[in-house]
């Protein structure tokens, strides 16, 4: 199972979105269970979320980077700078309201790489199943990145 050290390189992040009780869950609950730890400390920097809300269908999401990245300008993280140009474009929106204004500034292009993501149904999948479609995904994020 060499591709779980190659998450990280792969990936930009997972999610695992599952009921905390429900039996559709039941198998995703195993895995995560089973797997967290030991993906987690292969791919220490890699976001690995998991997601429990009552009644949703279990999924597994992969995050890919979706093209080229332009460096953070001086330094600044890139999760600093989307909430900064958020920030920026609400406010400049805010502005045209209250100065009647109908062309705010338009913001700078930071170059930001939001990433393609894909999922995959887990609800009827056992354990192994889901750690192969896991495995499906870096698979994925390999191919994307060649």
């Amino acid at each position: 199972m060499a591709w779980r050290g190659k998450l990280s390189q792969n990936l930009k992040e997972i999610r695992v979105l599952l009921c905390q009780s429900s039996p559709s869950s039941a198998s995703t609950r195993t895995f995560v269970e089973k797997n967290y730890k030991d993906l987690k400390s292969a791919n220490p920097k890699l976001p690995i979320l998991i997601r429990e809300c009552r009644g949703i269908e279990p999924q597994l999401w992969a995050r890919y980077g979706g093209g080229a990245t332009t460096p953070s300008p001086q330094g600044i993280p890139q999760a600093s700078l989307r909430l900064f140009e958020n920030l920026q474009r609400g406010l400049r929106l805010l502005a045209s309201f209250l100065v009647f204004t109908d062309s705010p500034a338009a913001g700078p292009n930071l170059g930001l790489d939001m990433g393609v993501e894909r999922g995959v149904r887990l609800e009827g999948l056992t354990e192994p199943q889901i750690s192969k479609a896991l495995e499906e995904l870096v698979k994925v994020g390999e191919s994307l990145k060649a």
